[in-house]
């Protein structure tokens, strides 16, 4: 089926008589291609091992849409991120086994009440701090390139939202499989959610819930005396809202807030139950009850004869596990994201994932984070923009390391220009640096206090998208 999809959408490429056919009928293409390359040292912030690299990653993003029939439109996005620089030449056959359909659906509009996409798709906004399925434009650790994500799923939106809502009002919900990992015990990731938007106030507002299931498959509870392991079971229920600051014009503001409840039958974090969670018959599971706030301010103003001077502040946190009565009621309060894309900082969430003392940069679990930017538009030089932007980066609960609670990660300045060719085209350069925190710093000397030298990490990076 692959082989043939991609033979039928080639052929329509070479011959456009074809695409005008009943075969592939309004055919409409797009694409992106992001080539990043990026030199980095002291990445584990020590003098020692993984002292220095560099690297130049492409990524390439194609898809098409198409009538199938009256109301009835297919989507296929193709998807290739193997490749770095240095690594020699692809032949046809290498391509095709490393090319893959990230989005195959069918959208069926006017379906009742509702528009309907079934099949694999992305889902979510890149940045968002409960859950994506999309192109990152990060990448997690040292090693891993420019990821794509995407699920399994059923979406409906509500074609009569605002009817309900009012003007700008939406309502869509959705139900996902991010893996079918048995066919007799239930052990699949499930993932579902409902999401309205509407306007009150003169703000703009949002309410989600989700939901992701990982079944606990045959240590499930069999009703035959034997307890069993419970299913994870996490909800996260979140509220944003945004607007303008009527008295500063130019400046707006975005805020939200989400609270975890459920059942945490993955109590040892391997995602997937096992016989190490916690038996509900010899003491009770932890329940979800973690909670976690992001908002912001940006302000946009013209100084005169010098150019567009935008600047912004930012602060998310995410709770932390705060120990509580083990037996009566034992809690996790950790917050937990569904799929968080939430990765601050060109170095800390672009290439931290991974690295000793468990430092991992997606979302805001156990995360005091904060940030400032001021970026120029100079009107002499219209397609150059200037930012400068700095982090701070807190555990909520940090290590313990020679009987201190270490809460501080480090810190981040990171410097960027942007020259924007045209509408399609970009180039970026930046540069970058991290200070490594006590929460670091004694990670990695351990008890000995100090033994290990270690040095801030540094980053060059140069960036180029193309869309087409």
């Amino acid at each position: 089926m692959k082989k043939l999809l991609g033979t039928v959408l080639g052929l329509a490429l070479v011959f456009p008589a074809i695409a005008q056919a009943d075969l592939l009928k309004n055919l409409k293409t797009s694409g992106q291609v992001d080539v990043q390359g990026v030199r980095v040292n002291n990445l584990d912030s020590t003098s020692g091992t993984m002292d220095r690299f560099g690297r130049t990653h492409t990524r390439l993003i194609w898809g098409a849409s198409f009538d199938l029939l009256d109301d009835v439109m297919g989507n296929v996005t193709f998807t290739k991120t193997d490749r770095n620089y240095g690594t020699g030449a692809q032949s046809v056959t290498g391509v095709e086994g490393v090319a893959l359909v990230n989005e195959a659906n069918i959208q069926i509009k006017n379906l009742g009440c509702v528009d309907a996409k079934v099949g694999r798709q992305f889902y979510g906004n890149a940045g968002d701090m409960v859950v994506y399925y999309g192109p990152s434009g990060k990448p997690s650790d040292s090693t891993t390139p420019l990821g794509v994500t995407a699920l399994d799923a059923v979406r409906l939106d509500c074609t009569h939202a605002r009817d309900y809502l009012g003007n700008g009002g939406s309502l869509h919900l959705f139900n996902g499989k991010v893996t079918d990992a048995s066919n007799t015990a239930d052990t699949d990731t499930d993932v579902r959610g409902l999401s309205a938007g509407w306007k009150l106030f003169g703000l703009a507002w949002v309410a989600d819930l989700y939901e992701r299931r990982l079944g606990s498959g045959v240590l499930k509870a069999d009703g035959s005396g034997n307890a069993g392991r419970l299913d994870d079971d996490l909800w996260v229920l979140r509220l944003k809202t945004k607007g303008d600051v009527g008295m500063v014009k130019g400046m707006t503001w975005n805020a939200q807030v989400a609270l975890n409840r459920g059942t945490n039958g993955d109590t040892n974090g391997s995602g997937t139950i096992t016989a190490g969670d916690v038996d509900p018959a010899t003491g009770p599971v932890p329940q979800y009850r973690g909670w976690a706030f992001l908002g912001n301010v940006a302000h946009k103003w013209n100084w005169n004869k010098v150019g567009g001077v935008n600047w912004g502040g930012e602060l998310g946190y995410g709770s932390g596990n705060v120990p509580t009565d083990p037996v009566s009621r034992p809690v996790t309060n950790t917050f937990a994201a569904i799929a968080s894309d939430y990765r601050p900082g060109d170095i800390y969430g672009g290439h931290f994932g991974g690295l000793t003392g468990g430092f991992n940069p997606a979302g805001l679990s156990n995360r005091l984070i904060y940030n400032a930017w001021v970026s120029l538009n100079p009107d002499r030089w219209p397609k150059l923009t200037a930012t400068v932007q700095g982090y701070k980066f807190h555990f909520v609960q940090g290590p313990v390391v020679l009987g201190v609670q270490e809460k501080n990660i480090g810190s981040e300045v990171d410097l960027r220009l942007g020259y924007k060719h045209s509408d399609n085209v970009g180039v970026g350069f930046s540069y970058g640096r991290f200070y490594p925190g006590a929460a670091i710093i004694h990670t990695i000397a351990g008890a000995g206090g100090g033994t290990v030298q270690v040095n801030p990490t540094n980053r060059l990076g140069t960036d180029l998208t193309v869309r087409f």
